[in-house]
């Protein structure tokens, strides 16, 4: 008989399963199970080096939690591997403790606030890391201070724009030292929309010549969207691994010939598709905290500047 696939709550220790195609019917597709310490995207040999992945799938279909729970949280379990996360306005690295948690800020002429959501509180950061005990936080210039703050085991979060990603991406790439590390953006589209023009178009292919030096250079790139067709192909074409989640629009060049597998799929399970795909799951999560990261430039925030203690900045 064969196992049929579970649903997104249960407690299986399967890492991945290996599909076939028989009528295109996921619930009659043949299983067979991996250990769970052979989860490809969490694989590292300097042999093979660095790998880069992007998740894909619809709205709700579970791309953030799918990069934290399968990938971030495992790998702060690593004495060696140094995770970073872009940091994001709706700050979905909260589904990682407040002490496991590194936050550096790029500073500029702004000032970062944080909401919290719950209470419905504005913070100055420095008040955020003292009310949730943050690991850490740290204000910094030059892309190259992020080598000297990230640490193993702690999930470092990084608030910087776009210009200051790619150089970041390639500070690291030039670091002196080989020691792991694994970049993570969500919402990648934002970072490399396709069809770009000017500026951002080399920005872009500055980007993608990045990425090209990863896998040697033992750096692994994840990152997540919601179409593929919305993301530069330069990047797209960089990515050793793509991931489907449910709905997700799998493209006419993918080896998977029954487009509308992904369709078949269960909130909590994904495609994973290399040089062969494979079923895998991955497990729900709750926030420990809610909240919001944004900037206001410095003119704007006169209240804080004068000291004053006003919530209603």
């Amino acid at each position: 008989m064969e196992p049929q696939i579970s649903s997104f709550y249960n407690n299986e220790e399967v890492e991945e399963e290996e599909l076939s195609e028989p009528g295109f019917s996921l619930d009659e597709t043949r299983i067979k199970s991996e250990s769970s310490n052979r989860f490809r995207l969490l694989m590292r040999t300097k042999d093979h080096g660095g790998i880069t992945a992007i998740v894909t799938g619809e709205m709700g279909s579970g791309k953030t939690t799918f990069l934290i729970s399968k990938l971030v949280l495992p790998l702060l379990e690593r004495r060696s591997e140094v995770v970073l996360w872009r940091g994001d306005e709706f700050a979905q690295w909260c589904y990682v403790e407040p002490e496991r948690v590194n936050l550096m800020f790029v500073e500029g002429p702004f000032e970062y606030i944080i909401a919290d959501r719950d209470v419905g509180r504005f913070l100055r950061p420095e008040e955020a890391a003292e009310r949730f005990n943050f690991h850490d936080l740290q204000y910094i210039v030059q892309a190259d201070e992020v080598l000297k703050y990230a640490k193993p085991r702690l999930m470092n979060v990084v608030y910087c724009d776009d210009d200051f990603f790619v150089e970041l991406l390639e500070s690291i790439i030039r670091r002196p030292t080989l020691v792991w590390w694994s970049l993570f953006h969500d919402e990648v589209q934002k970072l490399a929309p396709s069809n770009p023009e000017g500026d951002l178009w080399r920005r872009n292919k500055r980007l993608a010549d990045a990425l090209a030096d990863t896998r040697k250079n033992l750096v692994n790139f994840y990152c997540a969207c919601h179409n593929l067709s919305d993301v530069d192909h330069r990047i797209i074409t960089k990515m050793n691994f793509k991931v489907y989640l449910r709905n997700a629009k799998i493209p006419r060049e993918s080896m998977i010939r029954n487009k509308m597998l992904a369709h078949m799929l269960k909130l909590g399970e994904a495609i994973v598709e290399g040089s062969v795909f494979k079923l895998t799951r991955f497990q729900p999560l709750r926030k420990h905290m809610n909240l919001m990261v944004t900037t206001k430039t410095l003119t704007l925030s006169r209240n804080m500047l004068r000291g004053d203690d006003d919530d209603e900045w």
